[in-house]
């Protein structure tokens, strides 16, 4: 199987540079025209990591694919027919890629062939058509026209499945101990108690005192978890909700405290997430940024399947943990028969229509074709009272 890996230390003129190339980790096999390419777009054009990796990743995913077909000997070999196959099959129906993201895939490819052409690699110039069939295309519009109207602030490409999130974390750009396990907490708290990026730097919402005292009154009442009054967004100082910390990061929360942040932290500081020193971190983006340079590592030293959902959406950011966190718990209320209510009160949401995003959202994820009908003839209706506000809300 083909897969991308990034030489760290490649020396060209004085400099080190990073270059992707696939190669096959089973035989220690580096496929050589590909690579070239790749190179060729590193070098020559200058083109960033992260762009050359996506030219990567759509390599690999066809030559994978041919690999998987025996009557297809090798990329050169590619018909017109083999190409939109691939496109209308493999990309479309398998993978589920978008109208415009299959159009991405269609001219990196088209780039890499003629670069081939041009170089003495193939015989004759590729005559593909790069388009998918006309009865895909108006489905692929009817399907676009369908989720923007239901859901508006594009929760089909923000929502971050839990095994995505948990391979997320391997790849936080810390190295130093007690910024790990801080910076940890950081994501987790998005993703499985619904904190916004902000709210995890505020004094309040991360004071040691009252997160070691409400740890104690959920032990004293034999709670797996804890509930802790947070503030949120809104004006006149914003708005209070109660968050629920889950067990597990409970637990985690409890360790760095007596551990890692007890050793770490002078004395008289009640910060859990700070700087060394106690003080407060000073960068009021620490944790969207924190957000986007781990999704960078990944895609940069992530293996194929781990780093296709983070390249394909790539308006994912910390926030997103966030609207995962709320179409989990509706799912959760899904499941377990509880109101939508419960969503609406964990993540402080005025407006229940906007929390009716989320249960709609979930429906569809889980295919529940009942809610998602329930749902959908509503949402239309009430569209225009809250599509100017925003989900932070």
């Amino acid at each position: 199987m083909w897969q991308v890996l990034v030489i760290n230390k490649y020396e060209l003129d004085g400099r080190t540079v990073a270059v992707p190339v696939l190669w096959d980790r089973n035989n220690l096999l580096v496929e050589p025209i590909t690579s070239l390419y790749l190179f060729h777009l590193v070098v020559k054009l200058g083109r960033s990591l992260n762009t050359v990796t996506n030219y990567a990743t759509t390599l690999s995913i066809l030559l994978n694919e041919i690999e998987r077909d025996p009557n297809i000997d090798g990329w050169q070999a590619m018909t017109e027919r083999n190409m939109w196959a691939f496109l209308e099959y493999k990309l479309h129906q398998e993978r589920e890629l978008s109208g415009s993201t299959i159009d991405q895939y269609s001219d990196r490819l088209k780039q890499f062939y003629e670069w081939a052409f041009d170089n003495g690699w193939l015989v004759a110039r590729p005559q593909f058509s790069w388009t998918l069939s006309n009865e895909t295309m108006l489905k692929i519009a009817k399907d676009k026209g369908v989720r923007k109207s239901n859901d508006p602030f594009s929760l089909y490409s923000q929502y971050i499945s839990e095994d995505e999130f948990l391979t997320m974390l391997r790849y936080k750009p810390c190295k130093k101990q007690f910024e790990i396990e801080r910076d940890d907490l950081i994501l987790k708290l998005g993703y499985y108690s619904g904190f916004r990026a902000g709210e995890t730097l505020d004094e309040y919402n991360i004071s040691v005192k009252r997160i070691n005292s409400a740890i104690k009154s959920a032990t004293d009442n034999e709670a797996s978890g804890f509930w802790l009054d947070i503030i949120g967004k809104g004006k006149n100082g914003g708005k209070v909700r109660t968050i629920y910390v889950p067990e597990h990061i409970t637990k985690q929360i409890q360790r760095f405290i007596d551990g890692t942040w007890k050793r770490t932290v002078p004395s008289g500081s009640d910060l859990l997430i700070c700087k060394r020193s106690g003080d407060k971190l000073l960068n009021r983006e620490h944790a969207s940024k924190l957000f986007t340079k781990t999704v960078k590592n990944l895609i940069a030293n992530g293996e194929l399947d781990q780093i296709n959902g983070f390249i394909t959406n790539k308006n994912r950011h910390y926030h997103s943990l966030r609207h995962s966190y709320a179409t989990n718990l509706a799912e959760y209320c899904r499941k377990n028969g509880l109101s939508q209510q419960l969503v609406q009160d964990r993540l402080g949401h005025s407006d229940p229509d906007i929390t009716k995003i989320y249960v709609h959202f979930n429906a569809i994820l889980h295919k529940d074709t009942k809610t998602a009908d329930e749902l959908s003839s509503q949402l239309p209706i009430h569209l225009k009272n809250f599509v100017k506000e925003s989900l932070d809300g």
